[in-house]
């Protein structure tokens, strides 16, 4: 493992908005003016009650039985009832379809701009009768009207965490309390050697971060709970986020910035936002906020849309591996204050949700082409980019493990040397002048969301595992699919990945 993982080539900021397009959106008053906190409450209420049914309908449920025919229904006295798209091109345009009309209930222009929901307003007072409210505590909108180049509105997905019995709930801003933001709270750290198997186990997988001499790692059954941590490490300001979404550990360089939990979702991955400006009592100063995607470490929407922040190593293995590795490390153990929060159980993906063989993708990503693509949406990959950010290529973990030794590669600029370790499970790239560059690791569909023209090492070899088989064999061979693949892990607590 590389002594300083960060890339020597930072991803520079290419700020470059585009406008909304319009849509008739129902109009709120101005940011700055009273809004009507009834009717949003109201309008939000209807939002997650239609999410639970989409979702739980669409993209959680077991697929649809044959329908009976028009004359079986008849004859039952049934109206007959039109199956789902057996497609899956379909299903795929169907989930896009369902969130864009969920998330446009959200928004709301105003005097040319436009705002999406950030965090309901509730109830304050209640009337007499204990049915209506009385008045409402104002609810929080964020400021979409200026977009990074290549996002749309529509792009933005409201987040969905799944309780103790799947039970499904909308999230907003904050909802997944973010550490180290403005120290409400604050995360508890130990050395390696003071933590003890009840602690953090050997077998827990942990996201290993380097900065200097200095190393941490938290694991993922905390940050499955926080998203996002606000930290200093080797004396810099740091972000360290893990998205569930994409299975994707990240970190960046954070500036002057702090990052909070937003509650959404941006191709396939978690969105977090920075708070740009901070009320003060009796001026009318309104709070302005940006919406960040960390697997591009780019601001999407907000003033600071277009900003890219520099980007630091970010290595998904087990407890075991990463204090060998660095037995000087440091661990992300608790919260202070203590939160009442089972970390056990994670409310973040269904149970399932890696399963390659499970179809539901809570947060589809525009641009995936589920018909042609190779991968399944949720295959396990490293990605790598040139030194612009401009091309990318992606390496399917399973057929790393077929060449765990040093080969040579070329992404876009950049001549690599590069191995993987079945090992550690860790993905290293050096340039040719044996420089470290980033590798990130994360699924399929989020990376293509990051990257849409993205290459895929040995795509023609993927591609020819995936052609549609004769139906029969010849004589003397075994009739085996070539779709099979050795079936192993892919990173710690992941099941095996499968071609499609």
């Amino acid at each position: 493992m590389p002594e300083n993982p960060a890339p020597q080539n930072p991803e520079q900021p290419s700020p470059a908005p585009a406008t909304p397009p319009e849509s008739p959106q129902p109009p709120p008053p101005r940011a700055d003016s009273k809004l009507d906190w009834r009717l949003v409450a109201v309008i939000a209420l209807a939002v997650i009650f239609l999410i639970a049914i989409i979702v739980n309908k669409n993209m959680h449920s077991k697929p649809p039985a044959e329908p009976a025919s028009p004359e079986e229904s008849a004859s039952k006295g049934q109206p007959s009832i039109p199956a789902l798209p057996a497609s899956p091109v379909e299903r795929y345009a169907m989930m896009l379809r369902a969130h864009e009309l969920e998330i446009q209930s959200e928004m709301f222009t105003e005097g040319g701009r436009t705002f999406l929901l950030a965090m309901q307003a509730v109830p304050a007072g209640m009337k007499e009768n204990a049915k209506l409210p009385e008045k409402m505590s104002p609810g929080t909108l964020f400021d979409i009207t200026k977009l990074a180049e290549g996002v749309r509105p529509e792009m933005l997905q409201r987040r969905m965490i799944y309780g103790p019995n799947q039970g499904l709930q909308a999230v907003f801003m904050d909802m997944l309390p973010p550490l180290g933001m403005d120290g409400h709270l604050e995360m508890v750290v130990r050395p390696a050697a003071g933590a003890t198997a009840e602690v953090v186990s050997d077998a827990q997988t942990v996201v290993g971060v380097k900065v200097g001499a200095e190393a941490r790692a938290y694991p993922i059954k905390l940050m499955n709970y926080h998203d996002v941590i606000n930290d200093t490490l080797g004396g810099e300001p740091i972000a360290v986020v893990w998205n569930a979404l994409a299975y994707a550990p990240s970190a960046m360089y954070r500036d002057q910035f702090t990052f909070g939990s937003a509650g959404l979702a941006f191709q396939g991955a978690i969105v977090m936002y920075s708070r740009d400006s901070t009320p003060t009592a009796g001026d009318k100063k309104v709070e302005q906020f940006s919406l960040w995607s960390p697997t591009l470490r780019l601001c999407i929407a907000g003033e600071r849309a277009g900003t890219r922040l520099k980007p630091l190593q970010a290595d998904l293995v087990s407890w075991q591996t990463w204090k060998t590795l660095n037995p000087q490390t440091t661990v992300f153990t608790a919260t202070k204050p203590v939160l009442p929060i089972n970390y056990t159980v994670t409310m973040a993906v269904p149970p399932d949700y890696l399963d390659p063989r499970n179809p539901n993708i809570p947060n589809p990503a525009y641009g995936f082409d589920v018909e042609k693509n190779p991968l399944s949406p949720k295959a396990h990959i490293f990605g790598i980019t040139d030194s612009q950010g401009k091309e990318a290529k992606a390496y399917w973990a399973v057929s790393l493990r077929e060449k765990p030794g040093p080969f040579e590669d070329t992404v876009g600029d950049r001549k690599l040397t590069l191995q993987f370790n079945p090992d550690t499970l860790i993905f290293t790239a050096k340039d040719s002048e044996g420089k470290p560059v980033l590798t990130e690791a994360m699924l399929w569909m989020a990376w293509l969301g990051a990257h849409p023209n993205s290459a895929l090492w040995q795509e023609e070899k993927l591609r020819a595992m995936h052609a549609p088989q004769p139906a029969s064999a010849p004589a003397g061979t075994s009739g085996a699919t070539t779709g099979a693949v050795p079936q192993a892990p892919s990173a710690p607590g992941a099941p095996a990945d499968t071609v499609r």
